[in-house]
């Protein structure tokens, strides 16, 4: 039994010294360039998912949130920004309601058919934004019992009466030509 001891200490010292790869060099020698640690890859970062953001930089959080074609059209043309205003509940901001949408005309049509239904705009812009579906579509979704054909042509219409009375430059810009 007393023989056992060192034996196996030995070969524990051993084992551990093979794993972490380090070679025991005598004193005044210079070690081989291949001797030290094993090299270890770094380890690799999980991969996101395929449209997943990137995580803001301090850069970007400091700055104001991008503003959508609406957004930007609403802020450069205050009568038009008024009249729609005019048609939302006292209570709603209007940058916040515009917020995702991306053609002037669509927005001021749901803001519309919002007043006219009766039904509240984050709804409208839950459907149309959130889900990508067209005014007609959105309407259905809502009021399944309703003339939502009917409704969404109106709205439509009221939309292009709004933007026509002098708000051209708006509509080109909202539309991206300009």
């Amino acid at each position: 039994m007393p023989r056992l001891l060192p034996a196996v200490a030995t070969t524990v010292m051993i084992v551990l010294m093979a794993d972490t790869g380090f070679a025991v060099q005598a004193p005044g020698t210079a070690a081989p360039r291949h001797a030290g640690p094993k090299a270890t890859p770094e380890p690799r970062r999980p991969a996101r998912p395929r449209g997943a953001r990137r995580p803001p930089t301090r850069k970007q959080t400091a700055s104001s949130p991008k503003l959508s074609r609406v957004q930007v059209t609403l802020q450069r043309d205050p009568a038009l920004a008024a009249a729609v205003v005019a048609r939302l509940p006292p209570s709603s901001n209007l940058m916040e309601v515009s917020a995702g949408f991306e053609d002037i005309v669509q927005f001021v049509a749901a803001v519309n058919a919002s007043r006219t239904l009766g039904i509240p705009m984050r709804e409208f812009s839950r459907r149309m934004v959130g889900d990508r579906m067209p005014l007609l579509l959105a309407i259905q979704d809502l009021r399944p019992k309703s003339h939502y054909r009917t409704a969404a042509r109106r709205a439509e219409d009221e939309a292009t009466a709004m933007l026509a009375s002098g708000e051209a430059p708006a509509l080109a810009l909202a539309k991206g030509k300009g």
